[in-house]
C-alpha cells in the first residue's frame, strides 16, 4: 500500500489552528517579511546563510546541523547571537567558521544555565582555556564532572 503525501499542512498559531495548502506554505516560507518561532531546528542540506539566520530566534532551544552547507559561510558568533536560550547545539560536518574566541562567544551570548549539550568540531587548539573553564563551571552540562 502506498501512503499518499498530504496536500495540506496544519499550522498552530496562538489561539487557532490553520490549515494551508502545501504550496501556500512554501510561498509563505520564501517571503522575507514572515518570521517563524522555531524551537527545534534540524538541517542536513544546503541553505543560504540569510535563510538560516532568519529562522534562528530567542525561542530556538535545539539546533542540529549535520552535513549541512550554509552559503556563504557564517561565524559561530553570528549563530550564538541569535540563539541565546539554546539548550542543545550540535554542529557536525558543516561549513560554519569557528574562530579561536569560541569559548568567549559562548560566555558572551549563551545563558549557561540553559545550555545542556553542545558539540562541534574545532580545527585548532588555539583558544583561551580559561574561558572554556568558565563555560564549564556555568553550564549544567558539565555538573557531573565537578569542576572545582
Amino acid at each position: 500500500m502506498m501512503i499518499k503525501e498530504p496536500d495540506s499542512i496544519l499550522i498552530f498559531m496562538r489561539n487557532r489552528i490553520c490549515v494551508y495548502e502545501k504550496s501556500d506554505v512554501l510561498k509563505l516560507y520564501r517571503m522575507k517579511n514572515v518570521y517563524f518561532r522555531i524551537t527545534s531546528f534540524e538541517i542536513d542540506s544546503k541553505i543560504s546563510s540569510e535563510d538560516f539566520l532568519r529562522h534562528l530566534t530567542l525561542t530556538t532551544r535545539r539546533l542540529i546541523c549535520m552535513y549541512s552547507e550554509i552559503t556563504p559561510k557564517i561565524e559561530l558568533a553570528e549563530i550564538l547571537g541569535k540563539v541565546r536560550n539554546i539548550e542543545q547545539l550540535v554542529l557536525t560536518r558543516y561549513n560554519t567558521v569557528i574562530q579561536k574566541d569560541w569559548p568567549q562567544n559562548l560566555l558572551k551570548y549563551i545563558d549557561g544555565q540553559n545550555l545542556k549539550r553542545f558539540s562541534f568540531q574545532i580545527d585548532s587548539l588555539d583558544f583561551n582555556v580559561g574561558d572554556l573553564v568558565s563555560v564549564m563551571t556555568v553550564s549544567p552540562f558539565f555538573a557531573p564532572y565537578h569542576l572545582d
